[in-house]
């Protein structure tokens, strides 16, 4: 059954459900870096990482994925993602959510396989061994490994999958078969030291770190978004919110490098994570957000001005947060955090605001 025959209210009942563990994991970051909010709880607190890595990325991944297959059973992976990570928010359905995000990251690992053998390609493959590391983190956070152990395969999983993307679209630019091995090679010394990390954590993560380096780097250098810098409208506001990614992905890389010992706790860990997560991921979600969003939800978005609102919110509030953490200021880290917030807040405002529900897709 294709997906002409599944009604698109469902595509948006999984991005409702992608919405509530991003609230969610707002919600609970903000109280892990130490601001006030109701209903508090150590549970809680523990579930941010899940609910904003798994929850709210996953169902997003996957939802694309699902759309673009055009296959019902497809579907299936969001629902359980985002159902999963729904239930981590009831201490007596905790395992039960686990369990569906696991299923969630092998039912995409399945999905790529597919892929690959349907209609192969490198950069198809980068994104089934993204999934595959989804997978492992998923597993290794079900049997009991602290959450910091999980977060690099996790951040693996995005970095693999986002760059597998926009390899896709450098095929159009001619790139030279040494080129590719450069992205090639950075990819491999990522799962080298994602793989030695599990027996010297921290060496592990700076061969990683150093990866992550490359990339940015091969993606500054290569990447489409270089073009669009010359377009108007929305191809340059496109362009310059990637390359910004790609300097946050160049920041997290240094870090991950230098600050490898301190991957457990504390602001160090603070900014290792955020500025990957927020500053690289967030700004690749709010570039594609334009031609993402209307396929999956059936509308269309007229760009605006005002997208550039929340890029550069981001962006300023980031630069706080991560200065907080060199000036050893935990007000710095607080506000940054909470304007981190706000910036996506004003992402989903502005979105709605440029959705035209008069004219469905």
């Amino acid at each position: 059954m294709t997906v002409g025959a599944f009604p698109k209210f469902r595509s948006r009942l999984f991005v409702f459900l992608g919405g509530v563990s991003l609230v969610a994991g707002i919600y609970s970051g903000l109280a892990r870096i130490g601001w006030y909010v109701p209903l508090r709880s150590e549970l809680m607190e523990t579930v941010h990482g899940p609910l904003m890595l798994s929850g709210f990325l996953g169902t997003v991944i996957s939802l694309e994925r699902a759309v673009a297959l055009r296959h019902v059973t497809a579907f299936l992976i969001p629902a359980m993602s985002g159902t999963g990570a729904f239930l981590l928010l009831f201490e007596p359905l905790y395992s039960v959510g686990q369990l569906l995000l696991l299923g969630a990251s092998l039912g995409l690992v399945v999905l790529f396989l597919y892929l690959v053998r349907s209609h192969g390609g490198f950069h198809v493959g980068v994104m089934a061994v993204g999934a595959v590391l989804w997978l492992v983190g998923n597993y290794l956070w079900r049997e009991g490994n602290l959450l910091y152990q999980c977060v690099p395969w996790w951040a693996g999983f995005l970095l693999l999958t986002i760059a597998g993307e926009r390899l896709e679209l450098s095929r159009l630019l001619s790139l030279p078969p040494t080129t590719r091995k450069v992205f090639l090679g950075s990819v491999l010394l990522f799962l080298a030291g994602l793989a030695s990390s599990r027996f010297f954590f921290a060496e592990g993560l700076r061969a990683s770190g150093a990866a992550m380096l490359l990339v940015a780097f091969w993606l500054l250098r290569h990447d489409m978004a270089r073009l669009n810098l010359r377009q108007q409208g929305l191809p340059r506001f496109m362009g310059r919110t990637l390359m910004g990614g790609y300097a946050w992905l160049a920041v997290s890389g240094v870090l991950w490098l230098f600050f490898a010992a301190r991957f457990d706790t504390g602001p160090f860990y603070d900014a290792m994570i955020h500025t990957f997560f927020l500053g690289f991921v967030f700004s690749m979600i709010f570039a594609h957000a334009p031609i993402i969003l209307p396929p999956v939800l059936g509308f269309r978005m007229a760009f605006a001005p005002s997208f550039y609102v929340h890029v550069g919110l981001l962006h300023a509030s980031l630069l706080l947060r991560s200065g907080g953490v060199l000036l050893a200021s935990q007000e710095a880290q607080q506000w940054g955090a909470l304007f981190n917030a706000f910036s996506i807040l004003v992402f989903v405002l502005v979105s709605v605001r440029a959705v035209s529900s008069a004219t469905p897709r």
